[in-house]
């Protein structure tokens, strides 16, 4: 098994704390996984070294937001793509802010 890394959760902000596209979660999503590709970049990684990736994300409990959140991040691997689980919640730490994705890549 090789080594693991855990990349703590990634958002839409920019460096001094607002919300990029507020509201909108699909483009919340893109800047939250470009963010996810460019800091495994720096280590050497891609996206398919992603083995678990868990979203944290603003919405009811139903499939309708799960769906508008991984509908989005699907785009970013090749089947089957890594161990995934969403987990709703009713706010966020910022305004606006409707996405968190944190991952474990293995090296």
């Amino acid at each position: 098994m090789g080594d693991l890394v855990f990349l703590g959760g990634q958002v839409s902000l920019t460096g001094e704390g607002a919300v990029i596209d507020p509201g909108n979660m699909q483009a919340q999503t893109v800047t939250a996984m470009e963010n996810i590709e460019k800091v495994l970049a720096e280590l050497g990684l891609g996206l398919e070294n992603i083995v678990k990736i868990n979203t944290f994300y603003v919405g009811s409990q139903g499939e309708k937001d799960l769906q508008e959140n991984a509908s989005v991040r699907a785009r970013y691997y090749r089947g089957p793509g890594p161990a995934s689980t969403g987990i709703p919640f009713p706010y966020l730490a910022y305004e606006d802010m409707l996405i968190e994705i944190d991952c474990v890549a293995m090296v």
